[in-house]
């Protein structure tokens, strides 16, 4: 006793049209790439128009007696000559710092 079953409910073929398929396709491309246009030309034109702001900040700390006097006893020898050396080097880091800020707020108010 065979079961007979009618399979043409399940097996249905789906029918596709190739060109409808095609005009689906190509209008969801012309959406991608009309998209990406778009916001490229929006970030060009942000780009452009917004005047970029660069900062960098700095701090600048003068050495103290032992960061120099190790420069200092690695060289020398004579306790006198070091701490002539210390007071040059502290004396050439001021007025290099002086000089830079005074050169900073010169440039700052001409420019």
């Amino acid at each position: 006793m065979a079961i007979e079953t009618d399979h043409s409910e399940v097996f249905s073929p789906i029918r596709i049209k190739l060109f409808t398929l095609l005009r689906i396709l190509w209008f969801e491309r012309l959406l991608f790439l009309f998209s990406i246009l778009v916001v490229t030309f929006i970030f060009t034109v942000f780009d452009f128009i917004i005047k970029p702001a660069y900062e960098a900040r700095i701090l600048l700390y003068p050495p103290g007696v032992r960061d120099v006097s190790i420069i200092g006893y690695s060289f020398l020898k004579d306790e006198d000559t070091i701490r002539e050396t210390i007071a040059k080097i502290y004396s050439t880091f001021i007025r290099n710092a002086r000089s830079d800020n005074y050169l900073r707020e010169f440039s700052g108010s001409i420019f």
